[in-house]
């Protein structure tokens, strides 16, 4: 049985992380239903997959602990602070809880939170590691944001382009992150054989992808925008629009350190407060032309 104290820790270490994971059913359910959604079930819906969440992150510490021996020393598992037996018992008892919430919503929502966890196990359980690959890692990581983005159309049972839209970019938004993840781990990665982007290609290509990704974002909050002219305020656009101007700017910043890692990692804050901005974006903007 795992102690409280240890279980925070363990929460702990990834609670930005499930934070920003989970922020986008947020925005995906104010969207699909202009804040009409009974409270009750919003906290369900948002608790299980913060729960299948915090499973799927755990499971990935203890699946890449060998390499975090190397990249992050002082995360619980690897500094030795959590045992292995107690962030098992927390993968478990987080997912079978997450999706016993869910199943109290429907069937639907509990079948696509249990696929988040799927997608999580394929990214790094042994014999699969999709991680170990740039291709599948890209592929798993915009499908992972993507599911749990819209696992909100399954709550409401509401199914519309602009669910699609919303999802596919929080899916481009994670895939951004681990992008940008591969160029920190560089050096890690490559000696630990993980064929990366970054590893696969070399650095400077991989922040190219990165900014070309990037573009891929404007272009479709441009279109979420579009779609939903009537139902949402142009400041979605506006505060996306400058928040991933000023991840151009950090990655600009890369190049001429010479892509040093201290500075891979403030583009990585950077993306980290696109994906955040996005979503209170998109509260915001249907919020103000729901009280106009």
């Amino acid at each position: 049985m795992i102690s409280p104290k240890n279980m925070l820790i363990l929460i702990k270490s990834r609670y930005v992380a499930v934070l920003l994971y989970t922020s986008g059913i947020i925005g995906n359910l104010i969207a699909l239903t202009d804040f009409r959604i009974s409270p009750l079930i919003f906290l369900m819906a948002v608790g299980s997959l913060s729960l299948a969440t915090v499973s799927a992150y755990i499971l990935s510490d203890l699946m890449d602990l060998n390499e975090d021996r190397l990249n992050s020393p002082n995360r619980p598992l690897p500094s030795g602070k959590v045992s292995v037996n107690d962030a098992r018992t927390l993968i478990i008892t987080s997912l079978a809880l997450g999706v016993v919430i869910a199943l109290t919503i429907n069937y639907l929502t509990a079948t696509l939170i249990f696929v988040t966890f799927i997608l999580s196990s394929l990214y790094s359980l042994p014999f699969i590691r999709a991680k170990d690959r740039y291709y599948s890692k890209s592929l798993i990581s915009w499908m992972g944001g993507f599911v749990g983005t819209f696992i909100a159309s399954a709550v409401i049972l509401k199914f519309s382009l602009l669910s699609i839209l919303i999802s596919s970019l929080d899916g481009f938004l994670i895939m951004l992150l681990v992008m940008i993840g591969d160029v920190i781990d560089y050096e890690g990665d490559k000696k630990a054989g993980v064929k990366s982007l970054a590893v696969t290609f070399g650095i400077e290509k991989a922040t190219l992808a990165i900014e070309i990704v990037l573009a891929l974002v404007i272009a479709i909050t441009a279109s979420i925008l579009y779609i939903s002219y009537n139902e949402i305020s142009p400041m979605f656009f506006l505060i996306s629009s400058a928040a991933t101007f000023l991840v151009y700017k950090y990655i600009y910043s890369l190049k001429n350190s010479g892509f040093k890692r201290e500075r891979a990692k403030l583009v990585k804050q950077a993306l980290r407060a696109l994906y955040f901005s996005v979503q209170i974006s998109i509260i915001l903007g249907f919020f103000i032309y729901f009280i106009i």
